[in-house]
């Protein structure tokens, strides 16, 4: 047990994923509540998430790494403790809240103001990711953080100043253009279409879906602006339940063709332009498992209007 790890004591565990699990915790000199991500060690090297988090330290909309320190289980497992300032909640717990809100009084939006403020500040942050050179490869509301004045202050209400971060660059990674990487990143729900289809060649564009297909401007940061107005993810494709498929089959990978074709339901079908680039960025060894894609030329869809994908809610201001 290292000087460091006996300066703070863990008060109560306030997330997990697939990269750890985040603790509140009190620094035991100067009292402060803080965040520590805790996970195992990965062999000698330093991970890429403290790698990034150090090189883009003190950056605008990103949460900042205080320091890292490793610790020892009592099973003799080291952990990796990334120190980073305690934020109020994530964005996605704060939408499932307002969310539980809305089932009580169905009208209930958030102010046209703070969309803007959250948005904008998401957007400032991604950008300043991506122009340090890495891609953040797990877009989506709970790998953003919110901090306003208090526990009890209500960031709905008018005047009260929200700070947004990103966080979690457990998945970040530096892309070399043309190099092959794993397609299964992002969740499901905010995943561009290129990497549905099992593309391996990607770059920093994922976050934002600009190499979109089926010819319109919608991007995966746009994904999360749409559910801030909506309070509900816009693209949900799951297999159904009851599916004999899913019945049928433990293979991974049942809700990716859901998924395609909820976004194909809400912005429309691709076109042929659309259809070509789609089977140039499929990789030989899914195409051999896939092989038929003609259905995508089948498919007459028309977009969806705005008014309809985001439940008639527009911003006024």
């Amino acid at each position: 047990m290292t000087r460091a790890n006996c300066k703070y004591s863990l008060v109560k565990e306030i997330g997990s994923g697939t990269f750890g699990r985040v603790w509140m915790a009190k620094d035991l000199i100067s009292g402060e509540l803080v965040a520590i991500k805790r996970r195992p060690k990965w062999q000698s090297a330093i991970s890429r998430e403290v790698e990034a988090m150090e090189s883009i330290k003190g950056e605008e909309g990103i949460v900042s790494i205080t320091h890292c320190f490793y610790s020892m289980t009592k099973g003799g497992i080291i952990m990796q403790n990334i120190v980073m300032p305690l934020m109020n909640k994530s964005l996605g717990t704060f939408i499932r809240d307002q969310r539980s809100i809305r089932r009580r009084y169905p009208t209930h939006r958030l102010p046209p103001k703070l969309v803007k403020s959250i948005a904008f500040q998401i957007a400032k942050g991604l950008h300043k990711l991506h122009i340090a050179g890495y891609t953040h490869r797990d877009f989506k509301p709970d790998n953003i953080l919110l901090s306003y004045s208090s526990e009890e202050d209500d960031p709905t209400k008018s005047g009260s100043d929200v700070i947004v971060k990103i966080c979690d660059l457990g998945s970040s990674k530096k892309l070399v253009s043309n190099n092959i990487h794993m397609p299964y990143v992002v969740s499901r729900f905010y995943r561009a279409p290129e990497l549905l289809f099992g593309s391996c060649i990607y770059n920093e564009k994922i976050d934002i879906w600009e190499n979109i297909l089926f010819d319109c401007i919608y991007v995966a940061i746009g994904c999360i602006f749409a559910e801030l107005l909506s309070l509900d993810p816009i693209f949900v494709g799951r297999c159904p339940e009851k599916s004999q498929i899913r019945a049928n089959s433990g293979r991974q990978g049942l809700d990716e063709p859901y998924q395609i074709m909820k976004i194909i339901e809400i912005l429309g079908a691709p076109t042929i332009e659309d259809f070509e680039s789609i089977n140039k960025m499929i990789p030989k060894v899914i195409k051999s498992q896939h092989s038929d894609l003609s259905f995508l030329r089948k498919i007459q869809v028309s977009p969806l209007s705005w008014s309809n994908i985001l439940d008639g809610f527009y911003c006024e201001e």
